[in-house]
């Protein structure tokens, strides 16, 4: 009967898990590398290795992607800042003639356009009648959350509407 060693198995089988190779294991503690691969085979480590690896790059990649989304969140609240104080120069200065008139619309057009992109407005469609909201920048009590909606296009009809009498409404 073999002499029994006294190794702590719980350790190497630790260092193996989070990814050293048994060539270094074996030569820290001393060991056979034979030994320590039949009890790696034994052992079944491997499985329980491939599981710690697929976690901690699933965690990198969770880390990733909330890198990415603070900084997308932080530079859509830039966005929402400057067209906030864009609006207000628009509404403190507004036209009096025809070119200030065309200047001014021009200048509503350049703040739309990013506003569309700060407040994720998507056009769904080739229709300028249709867009898609996304709520998640209302939200301020957690993380954000996709939410699905549907769009539906808003149907315009060609024939005039009936005059409304002001007093009945």
């Amino acid at each position: 009967m073999p002499k029994k060693l006294d190794i702590d198995w719980k350790a190497i089988e630790g260092l193996y898990a989070l990814g050293m190779k048994p060539e270094v294991i074996a030569s820290t503690y001393q060991i056979n590398i034979n030994t320590l691969k039949s009890k790696i085979l034994r052992g079944k480590w491997q499985v329980q290795r491939g599981a710690l690896q697929k976690r901690s790059n699933e965690v990198v990649e969770a880390q990733r992607v909330q890198t990415l989304a603070n900084a997308g969140q932080a530079y859509q609240q830039r966005l929402v800042k400057h067209i906030e104080a864009g609006m207000e120069v628009l509404d403190s200065n507004l036209p009096t003639t025809r070119p200030e008139v065309s200047q001014h619309f021009d200048a509503l057009g350049k703040v739309d356009k990013i506003a569309v992109r700060a407040y994720n407005l998507e056009s769904t469609t080739h229709h300028p009648q249709s867009a898609v909201l996304n709520l998640n920048f209302l939200r301020v009590d957690s993380a954000p959350q996709v939410i699905n909606v549907t769009p539906q296009t808003i149907e315009t009809s060609t024939s005039p509407s009936a005059p409304t009498d002001s007093q009945s409404v």
